[in-house]
């Protein structure tokens, strides 16, 4: 039993030594980043920080250098696209030019068909009316003393 006593009596002295010792000059965040004393971050936390921002930045300015180059090909496409349009436009400008005279010349031709067309109605109902008898009770105009109700 005395070599556990020394044990004992060696612990305590051990844990009172460690309770004197003045305090590390780092300690350990609940959040896991070490500071000072004066309340400052770890040069390592510091270093941490720097390397992620700087991984960071890189990955979006990477991001960044593919973007432009997107919009180059983009550009390059419609380019392209807008030349082909205009060759085709310039290939039928003749031919909407003409087509453009035709359509306003049937226009033309229409109201003047249609013109004689509601002539030849009128033309021809004229020659009904000398076969319709003149005593027909519908051709004339009654007033309210010759209606008869059936």
């Amino acid at each position: 039993m005395g070599e556990t006593r020394k044990k004992k009596e060696a612990a305590g002295e051990v844990g009172a030594q460690l309770a004197c010792a003045p305090p590390s000059p780092t300690k350990t965040l609940q959040n896991g980043t070490n500071e000072d004393p004066s309340g400052n971050p770890s040069l390592a936390d510091i270093m941490q920080a720097i390397t992620f921002t700087r991984e960071s930045l890189k990955t979006k300015i990477d991001s960044l250098a593919v973007d432009p180059g997107l919009l180059r090909e983009d550009q390059c496409r419609l380019a392209e696209r807008v030349t082909a349009t205009e060759r085709t436009l310039g290939a039928l400008g003749p031919g909407l030019t003409a087509a453009e005279a035709r359509i306003t010349k049937l226009d033309k031709q229409t109201e003047v068909l249609t013109a004689r067309a509601e002539d030849a109605e009128n033309r021809s109902r004229r020659n009904n009316i000398g076969h319709v008898e003149e005593s027909l009770p519908l051709e004339t105009s009654l007033s309210s003393d010759e209606l008869r109700i059936e």
